[in-house]
């Protein structure tokens, strides 16, 4: 992912300056914080409650830690988005609105992915079948993340 960013900074800083704030109310310090919780946030809850639970799958009785990990992922990925659409920060200027818009986007593709995993499994489908279904969501999904990474560096956004 860092590397991604890396690649955004540069194709950013070739075209434009950062945006400004409506108002001093909002500090770099706030975007700061606020978009690496959602970030990290993210990135964490996708990687053990996805990423890590498909490796940990390798038979029928597995299924249902899988369905439990898609249940927990649901779940954060909500909280996240209630984040995303109450805090201030992303409501400054045109580049943080836009970061919030994209990550919505992100999550609720991710969750789309999410929702027909636990059909699958409440169905009693073939999972190989079920996984191949939702790559191209996956895909949509990384997609709308990289923009809204974009729109957060935009906004002055700096990672670590």
């Amino acid at each position: 992912m860092k590397q991604v960013i890396k690649v955004i900074r540069t194709h950013l800083q070739l075209k434009k300056t950062p945006s400004k704030n409506k108002d001093d109310s909002v500090s770099k310090e706030d975007v700061q914080k606020s978009v690496d919780k959602v970030v990290k946030e993210y990135d964490s809850s996708w990687q053990t409650n996805w990423k890590d639970a498909w490796s940990e799958t390798k038979t029928k009785a597995d299924l249902s830690s899988l369905r439990s990990n898609m249940d927990n992922l649901t779940i954060k990925y909500d909280s996240l988005k209630n984040y995303l659409s109450t805090n201030e920060v992303f409501k400054e200027n045109e580049d943080l609105q836009n970061f919030s818009r994209k990550m919505t986007e992100s999550i609720n593709l991710r969750l789309q992915s999410i929702k027909q995993i636990s059909t699958a499994i409440d169905n009693n489908e073939d999972m190989t079948q079920a996984s191949d279904n939702v790559v191209e969501t996956v895909k949509q999904a990384d997609t709308a993340l990289i923009q809204a990474i974009a729109s957060a560096l935009q906004a002055g956004y700096e990672t670590n």
